[in-house]
């Protein structure tokens, strides 16, 4: 690793040096600006090191040429720790604009400052190096100055910068910073509309307990008139004794953590509870669905703290949107499991899981990476890996599939370095309607560093609709053209089949591709591989003639949700010798190209082939398609002015006439003597000369026009 930091950094230390700048974004947090601490390389010289850091950048090759090649990342150290004795080096943190948007997180210190860490340094045994850069007040410290460097845990350091911005806080630079932390009197801080939470009491049964909650303000239950004022109140049942676990007041004011699917809200005022005062989380999920504000889950996960679980819509907006904090997809809705960490001990190992969150911190504290959904701890160790995080770039990539009994979640590359490759991670969540409260009931890992977890929930025993149409990447089965999400009426309805030419130049050489999006082309050509959708003519032999993807009326195919359409994954192609059925996977485009067209067709993989498709379609179902490949409709096809009509359908209907239909007899009589002598004998099976043209590159034209 040392030597290929020499090697390399006279390379990229010009580079480096240039984009260093462009590399700074707004530096702060927690209503804290310490942007000036950005401006300028600082050091420190400790026993055996000395330590360069720019926060919210990159140390320049001028301060220290190696910090500038880090091993793990192609951009450069924001922290940097170099022996005073020798080559190495190493990178214990990096900043880049991801960096700086979702995996940064800004605290504000109750004695004022504010905190920075981040968990992506060089790999250090079998987990990352994670630092914390503490901003402390220092009202002299116009210019700022890094003062300490510790590492107070194994490859766990904390850099202290003294500087005059971090004496005071300048407003809520938290918004755009996942896991931000600042207080506030005011109700939804200044950045979230809390205005449908308020005046009125939300109420949630528990078992043995009720509970009466009111954002902002005081509840108006009777049974808490004992302990007002109180926002969040506890009574057991068949006894009138009551607790107020938090009290929401002008005076106290509080904590507000911005997380990945929504706003954690902590006020500490509540009855005594021993030597301390009751607190309580309320924390409020994006729930797009949930027009009235509801409590979906109470516990008491700490002695003393309270947490309850709020879905709403009102913490969809800001820093938040619905693809990002909705739980589900492939048509269900997982928000109920938002709500608590679960945990299961087998194998010698304490597994804890979130689904669609972040573990609370007592269970992350063993994980380390404070974005961990899913951690692996071995039993009596301080410390384990995370499987599998959650934040915006995780959950948008992330895939829902629909399995026989429930949902299955996939989310790939996301958890902590295992042996050169990332950790994966699979979630399946089985439908058992006894699990009112979700349990973890079992985990494998079928392959090295990859995990599958199993989830039993009463949510995934009945689907609710197409959610995937809120989660891009999300795939679901579906009958219906367009997966029940997308409306492509107006590409089915083109009056010819779309058409590709793999090779332009010539009108021998290469190949003929003809598509009718969920239906059957009407290409005389096409006729003895029908029914199919999508087919391939060789230009040189016409009865060389495969279907790509075949149409079977009511035939279930997969759907993947993409940010600007849909991909149709089918498998019912002619025969490809000993490799199966010819398999298509069609990319819709929904960028409003009139007429439609297919832009680009490859074969990714010997009969596994890819079509892009773009045209003209919007957000609504397409009715389930018929073996005509048009909407069922009850309309007579023959009356229909979209309906596709053959050339001798349409000389029927002009001429109407004796003589008409002695020209449509000529012409038929001409079509059909002139493909079956163009055609010649059928191609009967799979032959090496398929593989050559495959190989040359003939249909290796995403650049080609029509």
């Amino acid at each position: 690793m040392i030597a290929s930091r020499v090697l390399l950094a006279t390379l990229v230390a010009f580079a480096s040096s240039l984009g260093a700048n462009a590399q700074n974004v707004f530096c702060g947090g927690a209503g804290y600006d310490v942007s000036n601490t950005a401006l300028r390389d600082m050091s420190w010289n400790s026993t055996g090191y000395t330590y360069w850091i720019r926060p919210c950048g990159a140390v320049t090759a001028a301060s220290d040429p190696q910090c500038t090649v880090p091993s793990e990342a192609p951009y450069g150290a924001m922290l940097c720790q170099r022996e005073r004795t020798g080559a190495g080096t190493y990178v214990l943190s990096n900043w880049n604009q991801t960096v700086a948007q979702f995996q940064s997180k800004w605290y504000a210190l109750p004695q004022g400052g504010v905190q920075l860490d981040i968990t992506n340094g060089d790999v250090c045994g079998n987990r990352f190096r994670t630092t914390s850069i503490v901003f402390r007040c220092n009202a002299q410290a116009v210019t700022p100055a890094l003062v300490s460097v510790t590492e107070p845990e194994t490859c766990m350091y904390q850099a202290v910068v003294e500087t005059s911005q971090a004496c005071a806080p300048v407003g809520n630079t938290q918004s755009n910073v996942v896991g931000s932390s600042f207080f506030s009197n005011q109700c939804g801080a200044g950045y979230y509309d809390f205005t449908t939470l308020r005046n009125k009491d939300m109420f949630y049964d528990a078992e043995g307990f009720n509970f009466w909650l009111r954002m902002c303000e005081s509840v108006t239950a009777v049974n808490c008139t004992r302990v007002q004022p109180t926002s969040f109140c506890q009574q057991r049942d068949a006894d009138p004794t009551a607790y107020d676990l938090s009290d929401w007041n002008a005076t106290t004011p509080a904590l507000y953590t911005i997380t990945p699917t929504g706003v954690d809200v902590m006020i500490r005022t509540g009855d005594m509870c021993g030597a301390f005062p009751r607190k309580a989380t309320y924390s409020l999920q994006c729930n797009p669905r949930a027009n009235a504000p509801y409590i979906s889950y109470v516990e008491e996960y700490q002695t003393c703290h309270y947490k309850a679980v709020i879905q709403t819509r009102a913490v969809c907006t800001g820093t938040n949107d619905p693809a990002r904090g909705y739980c589900g997809g492939a048509g269900y809705d997982l928000s109920g499991l938002q709500q608590a960490d679960m945990q299961l001990v087998t194998g010698g190992y304490e597994w804890n899981l979130h689904p669609c969150g972040i573990i609370s911190p007592w269970f992350t504290d063993k994980c380390r990476d404070r974005d961990s959904m899913f951690c692996q701890t071995p039993v009596g160790s301080p410390g384990g890996w995370s499987l599998a995080t959650w934040n915006r770039n995780v959950s948008r990539a992330a895939t829902w599939i629909a399995i026989e009994n429930g949902v299955q979640l996939y989310v790939s590359n996301s958890g902590e370095s295992c042996g050169g490759v990332i950790r994966d991670t699979t979630i399946n969540f089985i439908c058992n309607r006894t699990a009112k409260f979700p349990w973890f009931s079992k985990v494998s890992e079928p392959a090295m560093c990859w995990y599958v977890a199993e989830v039993h929930t009463e949510h995934v025993c009945d689907a609710v609709g197409s959610t995937a149409e809120n989660v891009p990447g999300s795939s679901f089965w579906s009958n219906q053209c367009g997966g029940g999400v997308w409306d492509v009426s107006d590409i089915r309805d083109e009056p010819l089949d779309l058409t590709f030419d793999s090779n332009v130049t010539s009108a021998t050489s290469g190949h003929m591709y003809y598509f009718e999006l969920c239906g059957q082309v009407v290409n005389p050509a096409c006729a003895s591989v029908q029914p199919t959708m999508f087919c391939q003519v060789d230009k040189s032999n016409t009865s060389w003639v495969w279907s790509l993807s075949g149409h079977t009326e009511g035939k279930v195919q997969k759907y993947t949700i993409n940010e600007n359409g849909f991909t149709m994954s089918l498998q019912d192609g002619t025969p490809c010798g000993g490799l199966g059925n010819r398999s298509t996977d069609i990319q819709v485009v929904c960028d409003g190209t009139t007429p439609a067209l297919v832009s680009s067709f490859r074969e990714i993989e010997t009969c596994h082939y890819v079509a892009v498709v773009r045209g003209r379609c919007s957000r609504g179902s397409t009715e389930p398609f018929s073996s005509t490949g048009r909407k069922d409709d009850g309309v007579n096809e023959s009356s229909s002015s979209s309906s596709k009509l053959s050339g001798g359908a349409i000389a029927g209907i002009v001429i109407g006439s004796i003589v008409g239909a002695l020209i449509l007899l000529a012409v038929l009589f001409f079509v059909c003597c002139g493909a079956a002598s163009y055609r010649g004998g059928k191609k009967n099976n799979f032959t090496q000369q398929e593989d050559s043209r495959v190989e040359t590159g003939e249909v290796e034209m995403e650049d080609s026009t029509r």
